[in-house]
């Protein structure tokens, strides 16, 4: 399950992860990190075991980003997804994957507006996708991606 969080809370889990690393380099506890175009890897050379993290090409590279999701992998802990806060529901595309503040999960597909409301498809890993219907001024959302979003 995807872990949401606000700009400056993934900001501090990058922090945090390369603390971890020790960010003095590309080597640390015999585990080696490699970086090349828009990709970085740990390798334990004993092992065998690596973790990538690959950038999706539209965006800009950042070694330490890409120290930090490898290294959450090569751990097995969960990376968090960053949910940009709207300034109004009308900012919100056909497609986009949102939440709502007051209702963190589940995550919503935003379908259409519908009078001083809108309407939205749930998201649903089954075939039924109930309809719901949120009030726009008294909520914050939240993206967190878009169905035609290929970087997944």
């Amino acid at each position: 399950m995807k872990k949401l969080v606000s700009e400056k809370e993934f900001n501090q889990w990058v922090k945090d992860m390369c603390d971890s690393w020790n960010y003095r380099g590309s080597v640390y506890n015999n585990l080696q990190r490699v970086d090349f175009d828009t990709t970085t890897m740990i390798v334990n050379p004993k092992t065998g075991k690596t973790s990538i993290a690959k950038l999706h090409p539209q965006d800009k590279y950042v070694s330490y980003i890409g120290l930090a999701v490898a290294w959450a992998k090569y751990k097995g802990l969960t990376v968090p997804t960053v949910a940009e806060e709207l300034k109004s529901y009308k900012d919100l595309k056909f497609g986009d994957i949102f939440i709502v503040k007051s209702n963190i999960v589940p995550t919503y597909i935003y379908v259409g507006i519908e009078g001083s409301r809108f309407v939205i498809a749930r998201q649903n890993r089954s075939s039924d996708e109930e309809l719901v219907t949120f009030s726009a001024n008294n909520n914050k959302f939240y993206r967190v991606g878009n169905i035609f979003d290929k970087r997944e």
